[in-house]
Parts: structure tokens; C-alpha cells; sequence
């Protein structure tokens, strides 16, 4: 199977990236129409790069594969071996910044395009979680519960794996607020104040099943590669048991309480406060997936979301 062509590839000549943000294994990916380089006399003139891919994508333009090539002097691209050109899934590592990931074409394919329809929405999908499971810390959660990344299942305990401590102090379980044994309560006060907030609007108790994550926990649970967990600035609550009501009275009562971005999961809610516009996304990190989740949409427009769908 044909790898992936990167800037340390040629096609005749040196290939140059106009992409600067998908690598493959530290190299930046070459898409349809990147320049190679001019490598002899005509018809071996600077040119541009033809793309064949039709399942891999980056911001919408088509991915260059070994075997690629241009129509000026028909020299074809060479393509790292190690990263397959046809497997979506490798498509979706490779975007997100992971060695490989163990998931379904389907989910695979799902991710791509959310990225691109966050990046043609001006968004940057790296802040969105995409592969979320909780950190393991719900025995319901999707992919049975196990890292795509590490195969590992069940709870991951954040404290274990933490190679950059947090700069803020532990909080304790309260009234309010109840952290899981594996959760690192280590995030920003002005989160904690909001989580009380919103646990006194709702009348109960919240669970967080993760908290802050340092960059190599982050990884360990498939976290995004910009992940405001890593900012001390996310949480995720369990939700399980509870009815669509509830789960919409609880999106009203965390955008009141001050947080800026919600990502919708069937167990879970993500909450964030990145400050801005008020974000949200489904399962996919992007809000395309939004449309399987309508009463969090209505929820969430009646707080002035703008949901693109």
C-alpha cells in the first residue's frame, strides 16, 4: 500500500508544504498542488504536485500519496512507508498528532470531515475532542471503554501519568462537586466556581471524570493536541441517568455559569472556558455531529449558539 508523501519526499524534486499544521511522523504532509521544486532543464521546471486521494483531506484539498505525480515531466511522488496512504483511520492519527489509532473507517471518515467542516467555519479543530472517552472513567463510554491510542481500558489514572504538574492546587470533594478517583482536580478557580454554580442551579451533585490532564496523560486518553485540559480549563461531567431534560437543563445552567464550549457526548458533557463565542461539538469534535443531539442544539440556540447546521 502507497505511504504518505511529506516534505522530505521528492517528486522529481523537493516537495514544499503549503499546509503548516498536519505532520507524519514530525514531517509536514504535502497536498494537491504543493510546489516541487524545478530539478533540471524543461520539462523539469518548477511545477505543482497532482493528488490522487480520494478518501484523505486536509482543510477540504486532497492528500498526496507515493505514486502521485504532475503532468510537466511525469516524475511520481515517493511516500513514507510506514504511514498508509489508504487507511483512513491513519488519516485521522496523522491530523491529530498520534503514532496510530484503533478505530472504525467509519468513525474515521466521520472525524475527517468534522475537521474539515470546523476548519471551513474558521475553527480550529485541534481545541475540539474528537476521540473523547472520559479518560476511561465510565464504563459505558464509547469504544468499550478502551484509549484508541494505548489499548488500554478502564479508568486512567491522571496523577500516574503526569510529567508536567499543574500550577494550580487540588481541589477537594464537596457539596457540589465530586472528583473521580483517576481525575487530576488540578484546574483553574474560575472553573470550579462555575461548576458550583451550575451543580446549585441543577440540584445535584457533579461527577467529573476528568480534569486537568498533563500533555502525556492527555495523549495516554486521546485527548486533542490543543486540549483546554491541558490549560486547566475543561472538565468532563458524567451524565449518564440522567433524562433529555435534564441534560438540557444542565447546558442552559454551565453557559450561565460562564463556560464557553460544550462537547456533547451520549455518557458525558465537556466543559470548557476558552472565553469567545460559545462553541460546541458532538462525539466527532466537530458540530456536525451535533444533528444526532437536537435537544442539545435547542438547548444551546437558546442561549445564543450559532449552530451552522
Amino acid at each position: 500500500m502507497p505511504g504518505i508523501t511529506t516534505d522530505t519526499d521528492t517528486s522529481g524534486g523537493a516537495l514544499t508544504a503549503s499546509q503548516t499544521t498536519v505532520y507524519a511522523n514530525g514531517n509536514l504532509v504535502i497536498v494537491h498542488n504543493d510546489v516541487v521544486a524545478g530539478h533540471g532543464d524543461s520539462p523539469h521546471l518548477p511545477q505543482n504536485i497532482i493528488a490522487g486521494s480520494a478518501k484523505i483531506f486536509i482543510g477540504g484539498i486532497a492528500v498526496c500519496n507515493e505514486g502521485d505525480g504532475n503532468t510537466v515531466c511525469g516524475h511520481t511522488a515517493t511516500g513514507r512507508g510506514d504511514v498508509a496512504a489508504g487507511n483512513v483511520a491513519d488519516a485521522v492519527a496523522i491530523a491529530m498528532g498520534f503514532s496510530s489509532l484503533n478505530i472504525t473507517e467509519a468513525d474515521a471518515i466521520d472525524i475527517l470531515q468534522g475537521r474539515d467542516a470546523e476548519v471551513a467555519q474558521g475553527l480550529d479543530p485541534d481545541t475540539s475532542e474528537a476521540l473523547e472517552y472520559g479518560d476511561g472513567g465510565i464504563s459505558s463510554a464509547r469504544r468499550s471503554n478502551t484509549s484508541s491510542t494505548t489499548g488500554v481500558s478502564g479508568a486512567q489514572d491522571a496523577n500516574a501519568v503526569s510529567d508536567v504538574p499543574s500550577p494550580q492546587p487540588s481541589n477537594e470533594n464537596g457539596q457540589y462537586i465530586y472528583w473521580l478517583p483517576h481525575t487530576d482536580s488540578r484546574v483553574k478557580p474560575q472553573v470550579v466556581s462555575n461548576l458550583e454554580t451550575v451543580s446549585q442551579a441543577v440540584g445535584y451533585q457533579l461527577q467529573v471524570t476528568s480534569g486537568y490532564r498533563s500533555p502525556a496523560y492527555n495523549a495516554s486518553v486521546d485527548g486533542a493536541k490543543a486540549s483546554q485540559h491541558m490549560l486547566q480549563n475543561a472538565v468532563d461531567i458524567i451524565q449518564t441517568g440522567l433524562t433529555t431534560a435534564q441534560r438540557q437543563q444542565f447546558i442552559q445552567a454551565a453557559v450561565d455559569a460562564g463556560f464557553t464550549a460544550i462537547g456533547i457526548y451520549n455518557t458525558f458533557t465537556h466543559l470548557d472556558i476558552r472565553g469567545g463565542a460559545l462553541r460546541a461539538w458532538g462525539p466527532n469534535g466537530s458540530w456536525t455531529s451535533l444533528s444526532n443531539y437536537s435537544w442539545a442544539v435547542s438547548a444551546l440556540e437558546a442561549k445564543g449558539y450559532n449552530y451552522p447546521g
